[in-house]
């Protein structure tokens, strides 16, 4: 590949072009287009690694000429940015760029540069890399080839694992990767084709996106080992479907319900999967389950665990719910008899919810203390401070001021 000269007709500012064009006198004196657009052109503010960043082909050869010219430059200084440059290309897969930067400097094609080409996952880049210096994706046993293992199977690119795959042999793969990001015909793949291995706590990742079929995938073929809590958090995260296949499929693995799975599900509102573990689990659930419920605003599910289990919320439930401003769970739980504490008011009034602080002054005895206003006041909260100031007896200490300061209110 040829390198490019600097006064190709399309290397001009477009301003010096359209301007040169009106002048046809001037147009066609190709040494005073070169001076203007030397002029016009800033190539002292921009760096070839920034100019890589701007992915503007146009400007990096522009940039790159002015560089390879550039005789008030040290040497050093040029193969300092050819360098930089490289690994910045590799890193984003732009091949081109990266042949135009080893014809100048082939040194800059180092480990470092082979492994950004990896992270990139492209594959011409990593082929050129392979066929131009192969012994760098060899380096700190196969880092690059990890990398670009683990981008193109996380994005589903089975064209680049399978060339990964049939290249390098020897190296062992992990499933989970794939399997983590849903990818199952490159997990399907590699499982028939290559070397592999499969982490522990991949169960935990696949249980987190709610993705059954992989989850089946890897139990079905006995790729999972050691103990996991994938039941919990496909109960935390409401996937009711893996929730049941789990339960069905216990014996198949070292997995078990805990009372985490009803009260994170509680706490994330996933009434359906709450229901599910209250009438076929026998795992139960705490105090933990109504309180956090209550501190995310999720009044149905509260109502049905008051309605259908035993336990009830601790003054927590109250102070939560005041906290983030659900007035109505706050209103429903007084109702219950539920207690609070001055917690309430005061993060309440910390997190701005003039209502709430309003209602439980007018309808609650526990009151507040002064952290209500001095939290108000650090946080700019001057509706709040005021109304405080009216309405309230505890009054604020000197961390009010200082705060409010500190944070320009």
């Amino acid at each position: 590949m040829s390198l490019m000269h600097p006064d190709t007709s399309d290397s001009f500012l477009t301003s010096v072009r359209v301007v040169c064009r009106s002048q046809p006198r001037i147009n066609v004196l190709n040494h005073v287009l070169q001076q203007l657009d030397a002029f016009l052109f800033p190539s002292q503010a921009f760096t070839l690694p920034r100019c890589v960043q701007h992915g503007n082909i146009r400007l990096f050869r522009r940039v790159l000429v002015t560089l390879d010219n550039d005789n008030t430059r040290c040497q050093f200084e040029k193969i300092q940015q050819y360098r930089l440059a490289m690994q910045a290309a590799a890193k984003l897969g732009h091949l081109w760029m990266v042949q135009q930067l080893y014809q100048r400097y082939p040194v800059a094609l180092s480990g470092a540069t082979a492994l950004a080409a990896g992270q990139s996952g492209r594959l011409p880049l990593i082929q050129w890399v392979y066929e131009t210096k192969r012994h760098l994706l060899n380096m700190n046993f196969y880092a690059a080839v990890y990398k670009a293992f683990e981008t193109s199977a996380s994005r589903g690119d089975l064209h680049t694992v399978q060339w990964l795959v049939k290249n390098f042999s020897n190296v062992v793969f992990d499933i989970g990767i794939p399997a983590k990001e849903g990818q199952l015909e490159v997990a399907k793949w590699v499982l028939e084709e290559g070397k592999y291995r499969c982490r522990f706590d991949v169960a935990d990742e696949v249980a987190v996106r709610g993705d059954l079929n992989m989850m089946q995938f890897l139990v079905n073929r006995a790729l999972l080992d050691g103990p996991s809590s994938a039941p919990d958090l496909a109960a935390e995260f409401g996937h009711i479907e893996l929730v049941k296949w789990l339960s069905e499929n216990e014996s198949k693995h070292s997995w078990s319900f805990t009372t985490t799975a009803m009260v994170c599900a509680a706490k994330n509102g996933h009434l359906e999967v709450v229901k599910w573990l209250h009438e076929n689990r026998k795992v139960g659930c705490t105090t933990n389950a109504l309180d956090l419920a209550a501190g995310s605003g999720h009044l149905s599910v509260l109502q049905w665990l008051y309605a259908n289990r035993h336990e009830r919320c601790t003054a927590n439930a109250m102070d939560n719910a005041a906290m983030t401003g659900y007035l109505k769970v706050v209103q429903w739980l007084h109702n219950e008899g539920a207690r609070c504490t001055t917690a309430a008011i005061n993060h309440a009034a910390h997190k701005n919810h003039l209502n709430v602080v309003q209602w439980l002054h007018e309808t609650r005895d526990e009151g507040c203390t002064a952290e209500a206003m001095d939290w108000a006041s650090k946080a700019g909260h001057l509706a709040m401070v005021k109304w405080l100031h009216v309405n309230r007896r505890e009054g604020c200490t000197t961390f009010a001021m200082d705060q409010a300061s500190a944070n320009g209110h």
